[in-house]
């Protein structure tokens, strides 16, 4: 009988030793699904953040992008104003370089006198002239009036046999100068003296 006991004795301990056994690998096992379930969450979380973070470099990289169009497009319109600007500076120089040559040429103080003395040269060598039908008359300066708010200035230039000779150049005043008070005139009368 003592045999039997000891027999169901160990049984019973083998038994509860199972169970306790279960109960531990049991608890094992859930402690480890505990732990991956919040390894679970930790990296859903990691997953969410990085994501989050995609979104937001990829929002910066969409603003940079149209950042350094506009910067292209400005860079451009910059480019074809100065171009524009380096032109109209050209334009300018050329107006200005031509405004001091003519400012070189012209004579400030030409009087009705030295007008006329010209004009009478004019109209001697016309009348030395084959052009002239200075048998039958000569030509000469009946009446002269001038008024010299017209331009006057001397300029060299050289005729067919390229000779030099010195011209009286008469001009108007431009469009911005004038008024009804600074146009001006030269009114001469020719008149044909019979032989």
């Amino acid at each position: 009988m003592a045999s039997k006991t000891t027999a169901l004795t160990s049984i019973g301990a083998a038994q509860l030793a199972r169970s306790a056994m279960r109960r531990n690998a049991s608890k094992k096992a859930v402690d480890a699904f505990n732990k991956l379930e919040a390894e679970a969450a930790a990296c859903e979380q990691k997953q969410k953040e990085l994501e989050a973070m995609q979104d937001k470099l990829a929002e910066q990289a969409t603003r940079l992008a149209e950042a350094e169009a506009e910067a292209e497009a400005a860079e451009i319109r910059a480019n074809t104003e100065i171009e524009y600007f380096k032109q109209q500076n050209d334009v300018l120089n050329k107006q200005l370089l031509q405004k001091q040559v003519e400012d070189e040429k012209r004579v400030s103080a030409f009087n009705t006198e030295d007008i006329s003395d010209y004009l009478n040269q004019v109209i001697k060598d016309f009348n030395d002239s084959n052009a002239s039908d200075s048998n039958i008359a000569t030509y000469v300066i009946n009446n002269m009036e001038v008024d010299l708010k017209v331009r006057v200035f001397g300029e060299e230039t050289k005729d067919a046999e390229d000779n030099t000779k010195k011209v009286l150049k008469l001009i108007a005043p431009s469009i911005a100068e004038t008024s009804e008070d600074s146009l001006s005139s030269i009114k001469i009368s020719i008149q044909a003296v019979p032989k």
